[in-house]
Formats: C-alpha cells, structure tokens, sequence
C-alpha cells in the first residue's frame, strides 16, 4: 500500500491513491477534530461568534497538544483564544464599573453600609462609617469583637448575625 522514502510515506498502490486523496484525509480529520463543526461554521463565515469558548475552548487545546495541525486549525484556536481573552477584560471591566456604580450609591446613602464576606471578612465599608464610630478603617474592619456595637445591642446583633449565617439571608440589624 505504501513506503516510507527519505522519511516520507509514498502510497505505493495507484487505486488507494485515488480512493485516499487529500480530500478524502481532510473529510477523516473533520471527524476527528472536537470542533469539526465550528470550525467549519467559522470558515464559511468568518463571524466571531463561530469561534469556541469556555469549556469546549479548554477541550479543543488540551486535544491539540501535541498534535501536528493545520495553519488553519492554529489560526481558528488563536482566534477563539483571542475572543475568549477579549470577553473575560470585558466581563472584568463591566464589574469594576459595576462595583465603582454600588461604592458611589452606597456613599451617597444616608445609612450605615457594609459587607461581610460568609468568611467574616470585611470586604466594604462607608467611609461614613468610620466617622460615626470614631476609628480608623483598620480598626472598623476588625469587627468581629462587637466592641463597635452599643453592649445594650450586642446580644441582638450577634443573633441576627448567627441568623444570617445559618439561614444565608441577609444580615440586617
């Protein structure tokens, strides 16, 4: 059927020549691909949204390794890796300026607002919030002690925020 020369397969019989030509190889590669489709999707249109993403993203790069593929398959996963970056300092950028938007309205808020992680962590407090109590963030961050609750309201407090934790809703006081 075939010989190797000069480190080169040679198809040595003229009928499989003709029956395993280049087409028919591309058409067996396109099964073998994961992202045969997509990439035949991305082809035809050209179109961003024909490129992979997430998960089959992660899958099509892990199946390419090691692999020998064509300039096209290299520039379809350089693309759909691009895209994949673009998105995520998109969805970054959108939550920074989601955040900047919830700092600026809770500032503007007449009460007292913060935020505590399910960890304990104190991840926001209104600078208003530390004039109020007469400390420094630093010390208004370490709240755990309840020393910034008023003593006649700490039972209450460390109620509500037992309740919280329990439950998963909200912690108001």
């Amino acid at each position: 059927m075939v010989i190797k020369h000069q480190g080169y397969l040679q198809i040595r019989n003229r009928i499989y020549q003709e029956v395993f030509n280049r087409e028919w190889v591309e058409e067996q590669l396109n099964q073998l691909r994961p992202y045969s489709e997509t990439l035949s999707a991305w082809i035809a249109s050209q179109q961003p949204s024909r490129l992979l993403r997430g998960q089959a993203l992660i899958d099509a790069q892990k199946w390419a390794q090691n692999k020998s593929l064509s300039d096209l398959d290299y520039q379809f996963l350089a693309a759909s890796q691009d895209a994949e970056q673009q998105e995520i300092r998109w969805q970054f950028a959108a939550q920074q300026e989601s955040e900047r938007f919830f700092r600026q309205l809770a500032e503007a808020m007449p009460q007292m607002v913060w935020i505590v992680e399910p960890d304990g962590r104190l991840s926001y407090t209104k600078q208003h919030l530390s004039i109020f109590l007469g400390r420094s963030h630093s010390e208004v961050t370490d709240w755990k002690s309840l020393d910034v609750v008023h003593p006649e309201d700490r039972p209450s407090s460390l109620a509500a925020w037992k309740h919280s934790l329990e439950t998963n809703l909200p912690y108001e006081v």
